[in-house]
């Protein structure tokens, strides 16, 4: 996944519509959409344009796809983003929180069993 990618993902997660983050950003109409259906890139000068304006947006995960998207995210939020972008069937959004929550309730026992033990 390529930087145009993960940008989008970033302006999905938040509701964030192509052209206003073209307009927010000062760059040129279409540009999110003609990138994408290209597989091109973003160059350094709109990189910088668009972390300029998204200052919650991780710069490293935007150029690297390392850590999380948002600044100050935690694994969960990581997790829940992951979700929210992976379909828009409400179902299976439900399904995955589910199974999310399955496994921290696991984790927990599992926690508290060896948390006695020592």
């Amino acid at each position: 996944m390529g930087t145009i990618e993960r940008f989008k993902e970033y302006l999905d997660y938040k509701g964030i519509a192509n052209y206003r983050a073209e307009t927010e950003c000062g760059l040129s109409n279409g540009l999110i959409k003609n990138a994408l259906k290209a597989g091109s890139s973003l160059g350094s000068d709109k990189l910088e344009k668009i972390l300029s304006v998204y200052s919650d947006l991780s710069a490293e995960w935007l150029l690297r796809g390392v850590g999380s998207m948002i600044i100050g995210g935690s694994k969960a939020t990581e997790l829940e983003n992951k979700i929210s972008s992976m379909s828009n069937s409400q179902e299976r959004k439900e399904q995955a929180y589910d199974i999310l929550l399955g496994m921290f309730d696991v984790m927990s026992k599992t926690y508290d069993y060896f948390g006695r033990e020592g």
